[in-house]
């Protein structure tokens, strides 16, 4: 729940989170009401003492559990304040793919990788992009192996059409785009080499 009330000017942007644990004396791990990615992402206070972070207590690799190194004392209340939260998305994988043309067909981009190497030794790519996860979402094209020419056309790439009339065009190494989703349409915020027209 968020704090009702501060000292000082409430802040604009975002909030704090609060937790309260009750310790048994025995347990020492306890589940968080927010993931986080660092125990410094928290401030605990225990009874009035604030808990150093890393030493008093850590976080699992999940950011979903806080373990103290003694387990807190059942006559203590143990006060959490949630001083950033892990963002996280379970449809974007941060980790890149390679899509090879040999000109039979078309060839899908998968809009959540976020990089994709293209490899047309092979022969022609015919790109597809199907619409982006959300809005914000980035994706860079980028001509890895050339020998021919990959195509992303406005239509098959659901790219918008007031900046790219008809398609983007890779046909050398190196050349790239990035691209990003404004929550209907990708758009080109970033062009090296490939042709857009």
């Amino acid at each position: 729940m968020p704090f009702s009330s501060y000292i000082g000017r409430e802040p604009a942007y975002g909030a704090l989170e609060k937790q309260v644990i009750t310790g048994d004396n025995s347990t020492t791990s306890f589940a968080l009401n927010f993931n986080v990615g660092d125990p410094n992402m928290l401030l605990v206070v225990s009874n009035g003492a604030v808990l150093v972070p890393g030493t008093a207590y850590t976080i699992d690799t999940a950011g979903a559990n806080i373990t103290f190194a003694a387990a807190p004392s059942s006559s203590h209340t143990h006060h959490i304040i949630f001083l950033g939260q892990q963002l996280s998305s379970t449809s974007i994988i941060v980790s890149s793919e390679t899509v090879s043309g040999d000109g039979s067909g078309t060839d899908a981009i998968n809009k959540d990788r976020l990089v994709t190497f293209l490899n047309t030794s092979g022969g022609t790519s015919a790109l597809t992009l199907a619409t982006g996860s959300f809005a914000g979402q980035m994706k860079i094209i980028t001509m890895q192996v050339a020998g021919n020419a990959a195509t992303l056309t406005t239509s098959n790439g659901n790219l918008l059409s007031g900046a790219v009339s008809t398609s983007i065009v890779w046909d050398a190494v190196g050349e790239s785009a990035t691209l990003i989703y404004d929550g209907s349409k990708w758009i080109p915020v970033s062009v090296l080499g490939a042709t857009i027209s």
